[in-house]
């Protein structure tokens, strides 16, 4: 009888990770884990008490991951690497990206974390050191928007740089234009923003010839 294999927690984690990496983390099972494994179920459950612990225990090592990548050196200006880490950590795991960044999931709280980290490295920027915390704030805010779109442009396949100069380029040029806003007043910070109450945009009505569209889906007026 050949003798038994045994896989430890690393072992188990990294089979997860590889099935996440692939095709997400709903693509997470107990059995695909073990054909990823070759084996049963048991070294799974041998290690966690549940998919869900586990898919803990791996969003956690995808933070760390992640937070490597966004305050880690590219350029010299932190103000410009966290977002030229984010970018390049969705060319390199774009299903990752899209489970963690994208998807609504339970782990939010895990990245929210390193959002408040990216701001310590952010705002310690020399270049940046003339602008208030609302201005910091404000540019922080703005340039967090662009990298989240251009890194869903990434993992959708809509933008694609083998070398990375674009990505480089493309981060620096929004930065330079949207600092230069900031510093003229032209970008509110928070302690400007209306509360959600206070404003009301119009929907304009629209006469849809599209007669087949159930009521509910009409433009009427509303509040955002």
């Amino acid at each position: 009888m050949p003798p038994q294999i045994k896989f430890t927690r690393e072992d188990v984690l990294t089979a997860a990770l590889d099935i996440a990496i692939g095709g997400g983390l709903n693509a997470i099972t107990a059995q695909g884990i073990a054909a990823k494994l070759n084996s049963s179920v048991q070294p799974l459950y041998s290690s966690f008490a549940s998919i869900q612990e586990l898919k803990q225990a791996l969003a956690e090592s995808i933070c760390k991951l992640f937070r490597e990548y966004v305050i880690s050196v590219y350029t010299g200006e932190p103000h410009l690497d966290i977002w030229i880490g984010e970018l390049l950590f969705a060319k390199q795991f774009k299903n990752l990206y899209v489970s963690f960044q994208v998807e609504r999931n339970s782990f939010e709280d895990l990245f929210m974390q390193v959002n408040y980290e990216e701001f310590e490295v952010f705002k310690s920027d020399l270049k940046l050191r003339e602008l208030t915390h609302d201005q910091l704030h404000a540019f922080y805010r703005h340039m967090q928007i662009h990298a989240y779109g251009l890194c869903v442009m990434i993992c959708n396949k809509y933008w694609s740089d083998k070398t990375n100069i674009g990505f480089v380029r493309v981060i620096k040029e929004i930065a330079e234009v949207t600092l230069n806003a900031v510093r003229e007043n032209k970008i509110l910070g928070r302690s400007h923003w209306f509360n959600q109450a206070e404003i009301e945009i119009e929907t304009p009505r629209v006469q849809s010839t599209l007669t087949f569209l159930p009521s509910h889906w009409q433009l009427k007026r509303s509040k955002i």
